[in-house]
C-alpha cells in the first residue's frame, strides 16, 4: 500500500448526515456491503486561536478582541442585608494543586488589573 500524504483543506457542513453507528455498519457488512476503514490523525492543525473558530467568526460583535471593562455603575446598588449576630458559613475552600492555585491567583490578579472584576466587599471575606 502507498504511504502518500493526503492533505484535506476545507469544511464540510453536512458531515454528521453521513455518520452511521457501529451496529448499523456491522449489519451492512453482514448483508454484503463493501466497507472501508480509515484512520485519520491530525498533526499540527495550524493556528488554534479562538478567532479561528467558525462560531466566533460568525458572531464577531459578541466576541470583541479587547473587553471594555466592568459594566457602568447602576442607580441601584445591590447588596444583601445581614441579620445581626449571624456567623458566616464555615466551609473549607476548594482543594487544588499548588500549581493550579498559583495560576488562579495570577489570572485573578490580571482580571483585577484590567478592571474586569472588582475586589470583594463581603463582610465575610476570608
Amino acid at each position: 500500500m502507498d504511504d502518500d500524504e493526503v492533505v484535506i483543506i476545507g469544511e464540510r457542513r453536512d458531515y454528521l448526515s453521513h455518520v452511521i453507528s457501529a451496529l448499523v455498519a456491522e449489519k451492512m457488512v453482514r448483508k454484503g456491503c463493501e466497507a472501508y476503514l480509515a484512520c485519520i490523525s491530525v498533526f499540527g492543525s495550524g493556528d488554534s486561536s479562538v478567532g479561528n473558530i467558525r462560531t466566533v467568526k460568525g458572531f464577531s460583535d459578541v466576541f470583541p478582541e479587547d473587553l471594555p471593562g466592568l459594566a457602568p455603575n447602576r442607580e441601584v446598588e445591590f447588596g444583601i442585608e445581614l441579620l445581626p449576630g449571624i456567623a458566616p458559613v464555615s466551609i473549607a475552600p476548594y482543594r487544588m494543586a499548588p500549581k493550579e492555585l498559583v495560576e488562579v491567583k495570577a489570572q485573578l490578579q490580571e482580571l483585577l488589573d484590567h478592571g474586569f472584576i472588582r475586589p470583594s466587599v463581603s463582610p465575610w471575606e476570608h
